[in-house]
C-alpha cells in the first residue's frame, strides 16, 4: 500500500517527482537467494535500515508509513546477507570490528533519537550525551528527526570533538533554519543550518537555543 501510495503521489505531483526505493540485487549476496527479496524488503523496514515514508510539497506534508521497527532485528539483516560477511574475507583481521562498530553506531544514534523532545508543536531537539560528536553525527540525527510526524525542525545538539558545542539544524517546508542559527552566530542555507559555541555547557546553549526560538 505504501508503495501505490507513493507512486500516485510523484505520478500526480505537479512537476518533478522522485521515488527512492530500497531494491536489492544479485551482489548483496541475500540468503537463501534473490527468491527472498522481497522479505529482505520488508526486513530493511522492520528494522530501521530502510525508513519509508513520503514528502508532498503541495501541503508540506511529512509522512513516516512505518514506525513500528524492531531495531532487535538489525543484527539479523546484516547477517543475511554477503555483501556484510564477505567482511570477513576481505578485511578478516578488521570484519568484527567494523561490524561491531557499524551496529554500535546505529543502536547509539537510534537511541539517541528516541530521547528527542518537541520542544514547540513542530521542532524536536535532540540533546546528545556526554560523549565527543563529529558535526555529520549531528546533522544526521538532525535530518533523522523529520522522519517523525508533525517535526518540521530537526535540531541536534551535542559537544563536538573540538570540546565546543554544536548544533545541526534541518527543515522542512517554510520555517528557515538559517536565521536561527544566525542569532547563535552560525549560518547556513534555508533547510540546513548549524552553528558552533566556545565555552559553554550544553545546558547553557540549550536554553540560548529555546530562547532565540522563541525571540
Amino acid at each position: 500500500q505504501q508503495v501505490v501510495r507513493a507512486m500516485w503521489e510523484a505520478e500526480h505531483h505537479k512537476g518533478p517527482s522522485i521515488i527512492i526505493a530500497y531494491t536489492p540485487c544479485i551482489s548483496h549476496g541475500i540468503e537463501g537467494g534473490m527468491v527472498n527479496s522481497i522479505d529482505m524488503e520488508k526486513l530493511a523496514v522492520k528494522c530501521g535500515y530502510f525508513p519509508i515514508f513520503r514528502y508532498n510539497p503541495n501541503f508540506k506534508e511529512f509522512s513516516l508509513d512505518f514506525t513500528r521497527v524492531d531495531f532487535s532485528k538489525y543484527e539479523s539483516f546484516l547477517e543475511s546477507q554477503t555483501r556484510y560477511k564477505m567482511l570477513n574475507v576481505i578485511n578478516k583481521e578488521h570484519a568484527e570490528e567494523l561490524l561491531k562498530e557499524n551496529k554500535e553506531e546505529y543502536f547509539k544514534r537510534q537511541k539517541l533519537i528516541e530521547s528527542a523532545k518537541m520542544i514547540s508543536d513542530n521542532i524536536a531537539l535532540c540533546v546528545f550525551d556526554d560523549d565527543s560528536y563529529s558535526k555529520e553525527a549531528l546533522a544526521i540525527v538532525a535530518t533523522d528527526l523529520l522522519q517523525f510526524e508533525n517535526v518540521e525542525v530537526g535540531l541536534a545538539l551535542g559537544k563536538l570533538k573540538n570540546g565546543n558545542i554544536g548544533i545541526s539544524a534541518k527543515s522542512l517546508g517554510d520555517i528557515n533554519v538559517e536565521d536561527l542559527m544566525k542569532k547563535l552566530g552560525g549560518g547556513g542555507h534555508f533547510n540546513n543550518a548549524a552553528t558552533e559555541i566556545k565555552d559553554k555547557t550544553k545546558k547553557e546553549v540549550e536554553k540560548m537555543l529555546i530562547s532565540a526560538i522563541k525571540e
